[in-house]
């Protein structure tokens, strides 16, 4: 048995040839990864408002595997950064965080693939 196609259907395949060949080109995604110049470490109560901590004359410590301690010092509103490290970080990072009379405060090791490190402690 012979299947007949009838005029609608070739018409429906001629229409869909010629949008075939007038389409628009697909829209890619593009994934977007933002790389900062400067690493920043913000200082972060444990409270219920998460307050940043007055420090100022408190410094961050930064150890990378192969690469020499680094140090920064904060402000008063609880941010230090480093001028010398990008971000996305690439490796792990120990952070040390330090007061005005060289008391241990804070440590942490983060790892790779972080734009910000956040310190939360009393």
């Amino acid at each position: 048995m012979k299947v007949v196609k009838s005029k609608a259907t070739r018409v429906r395949r001629a229409v869909r040839r010629t949008r075939r060949t007038a389409a628009v080109p697909r829209r890619r995604r593009r994934r977007i990864r933002q790389t900062l110049t400067r690493l920043h470490v913000v200082a972060v109560r444990t409270n219920t408002q998460n307050t940043p901590h007055n420090s100022a004359g408190w410094r961050a410590i930064i150890e990378q595997q192969g690469v020499a301690d680094q140090t920064a010092t904060f402000d008063s509103t609880g941010v230090a950064r480093f001028n010398n490290i990008t971000t996305l970080t690439n490796a792990p990072v120990a952070l040390t965080i330090e007061d005005a009379a060289g008391n241990e405060l804070f440590t942490r090791t983060y790892g790779s693939g972080r734009e910000v490190l956040v310190a939360r402690f009393a």
